[in-house]
């Protein structure tokens, strides 16, 4: 009799650790969920002010790389000039070196 209370003891012991646990490994995931949403808006918002700071743009922007240009370069050059088309902005896309014909992936 004694060893079954002790028995029934530690399952619920065991049970109650596993819900807590569960409940603290929810809550921790919820809360770096929250606090990464909260940086992506206000990283989105600090973009989006540093643009609209620089006025109407009347002119062409010409969106570069570095000289001899990677993959990286090349990538970050066509989604940023894809953004300010789509903003309305006149822009450019130009290479300061030779760009590369294809990337090696190893």
């Amino acid at each position: 009799m004694q060893k079954e209370k002790t028995a029934w003891a530690a399952v619920l012991i065991l049970a109650a650790t596993a819900a807590i646990g569960a409940g603290c490994y929810c809550w921790g995931k919820r809360t770096a969920l929250l606090h990464y949403q909260a940086e992506q808006a206000l990283n989105i918002l600090l973009n989006r002010s540093e643009l609209e700071g620089l006025g109407e743009h009347k002119e062409t922007i010409y969106v570069t790389g570095h000289k001899s240009p990677d993959s990286d370069t090349v990538g970050s050059s066509i989604a940023y000039a894809f953004c300010c088309g789509s903003w309305g902005m006149t822009r450019v896309r130009w290479c300061s070196g030779p760009s590369i014909t294809r990337a090696n992936i190893s």
